[in-house]
């Protein structure tokens, strides 16, 4: 016999007046439906969300995949429920990307174990390497700065002992605090990639929500082909597969413009490269704004 869930007439969560209708509240959002109920029903619930997510998330990254453009002008077009929200899909496909790189990272320094994490990080500040540094007490490092000729400063000590702090933490520590950084960085870059397709479509492009969108699923697809490239280095130790992304980005950046907005092929082609030249330059001067503050608050 079939388990019929119990609704409430008023909210649990907030109070709210519902009808009999209300599958959940309009109010707050909650399901309007008792919890008390057999336990294999909620394993029934579980495995069709589960289920339900799977078929959506092959039939996004599909046509995220093999179909440029597509999956952000439906998208737009108000074909949400179709596919799985632009920013819950950069989270999942970025974490993933960047769990491989460290798992990657993590199998190349296993097999090269003489590698210890206090040689493998240098950095220099004036002529001060961080190698110098290396099991120095804090009392002593002014009489470092006192031989390299530095003035010692509140600005030079702080640096100094940053130094000081990173050589004793080794590689590691700081390129787990380097990558977050730069998974940050990548999604603050994403609103600039967007504001450039923006300002070069601002005719065709009527609301900057869309070229966010488009931009967000850009960079979804980048991070699959790097996860892809990733695994295959790391299986089959092909190195050259990195070349791979710098022909494939540009050819599927120039698809996915040339669908969204229809302009000929010369006029993508001139935008595309002119979007890819300033993403470079923001990613660049991110990236370089990224270590300078990794240092600082390291």
């Amino acid at each position: 016999m079939a388990h019929v869930k119990r609704k409430y007439a008023e909210c649990l969560n907030c109070g709210s007046r519902l009808s009999d209708s209300f599958s959940y509240c309009p109010q707050c959002g909650q399901a309007n439906h008792d919890l008390n109920i057999p336990v294999r029903h909620l394993f029934e619930e579980a495995a069709e969300g589960i289920f339900h997510f799977d078929i959506k998330s092959l039939r996004t990254i599909s046509t995220l995949t093999f179909k440029p453009g597509v999956i952000t002008s439906e998208f737009i077009a108000g074909k949400r429920a179709t596919y799985v929200a632009p920013v819950r899909l950069y989270i999942f496909i970025s974490f993933l990307f960047f769990l491989l790189l460290s798992l990657s990272s993590a199998g190349h320094r296993a097999e090269s174990p003489t590698d210890s994490p206090s040689t493998t990080t240098e950095i220099t500040f004036y002529d001060i390497n961080s190698k110098e540094l290396r099991g120095l007490k804090l009392a002593q490092l002014d009489s470092v700065m006192q031989a390299h000729g530095m003035k010692r400063s509140f600005i030079n000590r702080y640096f100094v002992r940053q130094l000081s702090r990173i050589e004793k933490e080794g590689t590691e520590g700081f390129n787990h605090r380097l990558m977050k950084g730069i998974s940050y960085m990548m999604f603050a870059v994403m609103p600039l990639f967007a504001l450039f397709v923006f300002l070069l479509y601002r005719k065709k492009a009527v609301y900057y929500i869309g070229t966010l969108v488009f931009s967000i699923h850009y960079h979804c697809f980048v991070f699959l082909l790097l996860s892809v490239s990733l695994i295959v280095d790391r299986l089959a130790d092909l190195s050259l597969i990195w070349l791979v992304p710098l022909f494939i980005c540009p050819v599927y950046l120039f698809l996915a413009l040339r669908h969204m907005y229809g302009e000929t092929r010369l006029r993508t082609w001139g935008k595309t490269l002119l979007v890819g030249v300033m993403q470079l330059i923001s990613i660049f001067l991110s990236l370089l704004s990224m270590i300078f503050i990794s240092v600082l608050t390291y």
